[in-house]
């Protein structure tokens, strides 16, 4: 297909307006230009939504080493190591012993000599930092004594220091219900705090208060496990956001468990960035943790993962380090971490780069993803759910009781428009599975370059070699991604990435697969920005010739703004030839978008214009200004 003559559209656009440069030409397979018009009148007005509660950081990639080798030299080597590797990474965890006693909150300066320094390294690599840390002070402790001289422990049934024995030795739990002990806890924190760190992980030593059996605090009074548990993640949250902003985040349990127990750990309203603790790195303990994922949806957790490839040491394989990293793609976190190896490329086969291009590629998908789960996490967590769905339904306690929890499928949903069918059985590159795809949809694989759907209702076989993964996103959905590579599982597809935009500032890019008829609409929450609503519907204008229209609404948004309709048809002839059209702001009157020639001519954020790709049937559009609103429409379809 040819671009369209567009210059009777052009013509009509005033020349003081193409002198400020808001039109730029484009061209290859009919695109037109858009016109922005500076001034208060909205073509659609910005959409009223909240603000995301929580960083987009969160649904980056983190990274980190386990205890035994960490450093500030070591983590510093470590993730400039993934970066070499071109794998980016948006925050490193400083594992545990980082103190000089377990949780005194004063620096080993042997091993990090200079912890403010490292954090503002690690900033300028443009990765967040965490420290972990639990709630126990541990009798070894510089702390210790302190402690107990002011009564800032928990009592034991006798009234007397609640000493527990636990995995770094032995110690007391704080009092959260001492107003005192929380002050003097708070000093500690900051220490830290003012460094300049990001946030927490917070281990799970909440449930050691069970073995009290009667857990006193303040005044001899009851401490349940659940308020202590609330307690400590939404002390340690509060205080964070208190001190270092809201764009802090704590690491923490949503649920953990062991067979047939799970256990719910933090109050759900911290959890935007949950791992579900620690598991072996076998085949086994994938489907631990895939368990203890679904418990976490069933009982509401907005957002979580897992130790990519396992915490705990033991046989890491390739294969199924791979499958483990590809489920992460597809959570909230995705983080990697723990015992032994966990470095991509050290997976390669000798000569090849397989696992860590594969690696890589999912990294960027799931960066890619930051709208669409800033959106589904925000929205789950405003009512009371969960960002995973299982399709299993709740098991109750009784059956974890008498199987040791085998549920009959560990599909789930990753909010309204992805779909997921986990991997949990060895097959090396042969693998192929039998998917019950759901009902109501047709969808398509993520690492398909064919985008061959697969219609809801069904159980079809699934081929799913190595570098592939049975997830799936609905035809027909709207699928906000921010993309700032091509990397992201689809060969040869060039998505108008502006260079010159840093990742937080890159255009929100809308995927549409086979725009259906009742057209769809989706939200975008973001963080400290006005969110972003987008819809289209699709309208049959020549019954005879099956033409179609299709009409597009953004609201207004300082955002830059692409729109990406997959496997979608234009025909060359006569009065169907595709079109595209923008409303002017202030007007009714329309004027056509310019056909760029060349992607190339697209990729700067300040033009405007489409390009329609015949040999994929792919049409891409960046609108002109999207801060007054867009609203398009593109006539000449006739596949949909």
């Amino acid at each position: 297909m040819h671009c369209a003559d567009a210059s009777p559209a052009l013509s009509a656009v005033p020349t003081q307006m193409r002198a400020r440069g808001v039109l730029t030409v484009a061209g290859a397979a009919a695109l037109v230009v858009l016109i922005g018009v500076s001034g208060t009148a909205f073509v659609v007005p910005p959409a009223r939504l909240n603000a995301a509660p929580y960083a987009d950081w969160a649904h980056k990639h983190w990274v980190w080493l386990s205890s035994d080798r960490a450093n500030q030299s070591s983590m510093l080597a470590y993730a400039q190591e993934y970066l070499d590797h071109n794998i980016s990474v948006g925050a490193v965890d400083i594992d545990s012993a980082w103190s000089t006693g377990f949780n005194n909150f004063i620096i080993n300066t042997e091993k990090y000599p200079d912890a403010g320094a490292m954090i503002s390294q690690f900033h300028g690599m443009g990765m967040k930092v965490i420290f972990w840390m639990t709630s126990m002070i541990d009798t070894d402790s510089s702390n210790y004594q302190t402690a107990i001289d002011n009564h800032y422990y928990v009592e034991n049934a006798l009234g007397g220091p609640g000493i527990i024995k636990w995995w770094h030795g032995h110690g007391v739990l704080l009092d959260y219900t001492n107003p005192a002990a929380v002050e003097w806890w708070h000093s500690l924190l900051k220490t830290i705090l003012d460094l300049g760190l990001d946030g927490w992980k917070t281990d799970g030593t909440d449930p050691y208060i069970l073995e009290l059996l009667d857990a006193k605090g303040t005044n001899g009074s009851h401490i349940k496990y659940r308020s202590y548990a609330d307690d400590y993640y939404g002390d340690c949250f509060d205080y964070t956001r208190s001190v270092n902003g809201p764009e802090t985040l704590i690491m923490s349990r949503p649920v953990d468990g062991w067979a047939p127990i799970y256990l719910p750990f933090s109050p759900r309203r911290v959890v935007f960035s949950g791992w579900i603790g620690d598991n072996d790195p076998t085949w086994s303990g994938l489907v631990d943790a895939m368990k203890k994922l679904l418990f976490s949806g069933w009982w509401g957790y907005p957002s979580f993962g897992c130790d990519i490839g396992g915490y705990r040491q033991g046989d890491h394989t390739a294969e199924v380090f791979t499958r483990w990293y590809q489920l992460g793609t597809f959570m909230g976190l995705m983080e990697n971490g723990g015992d032994d190896e966990h470095r991509p490329w050290m997976f390669d086969p000798p000569g090849s780069t397989n696992i860590s291009d594969n690696y890589r590629t999912c990294v960027n998908l799931h960066t890619s993803l930051t709208p669409y789960l800033m959106t589904t996490v925000t929205q789950a967590y405003e009512d009371g759910g969960s960002s995973v769905v299982p399709v299993a339904p709740d098991a109750t306690f009784q059956e974890t009781l008498i199987d040791a929890f085998d549920p009959p499928t560990y599909d789930y949903f990753l909010g309204p428009s992805i779909f997921v069918s986990p991997i949990a059985t060895p097959a090396g590159n042969q693998l192929s599975l039998i998917v019950h795809f759901p009902e109501g949809q047709d969808w398509i694989n993520w690492f398909d370059a064919s985008r061959t759907p697969y219609h809801g209702g069904q159980n079809l076989t699934f081929d799913a070699p190595m570098n592939v993964y049975p997830a799936f996103y609905c035809v027909g959905c709207v699928v906000p991604l921010r993309i700032t590579t091509n990397d992201i599982g689809r060969s040869g597809r060039d998505w108008l990435i502006d260079p010159r935009l840093k990742e937080d500032d890159a255009a929100v890019t809308f995927v549409v697969n086979r725009p259906q008829p009742a057209g769809a609409s989706v939200e975008v929450r973001q963080f400290k920005r006005n969110g972003i609503t987008m819809s289209y519907r699709v309208v049959t204008t020549n019954t005879e010739t099956g033409a179609r229209t299709i009409t597009v609404t953004v609201s207004a948004t300082q955002t830059p703004v692409v729109l990406a309709f997959e496997d979608v048809g234009f025909s060359s002839a006569g009065d169907q030839q595709l079109h595209i059209s923008q409303r002017r702001a202030g007007s009714s009157d329309a004027v056509e978008l310019r056909c760029a020639h060349d992607r190339s001519e697209l990729h700067d954020s300040r033009s405007a214009g489409y390009y329609y790709d015949a040999a994929t049937s792919d049409l891409l559009i960046r609108p002109a200004a999207p801060e007054v609103g867009v609203e398009l429409t593109i006539t000449g379809t006739h596949n949909l």
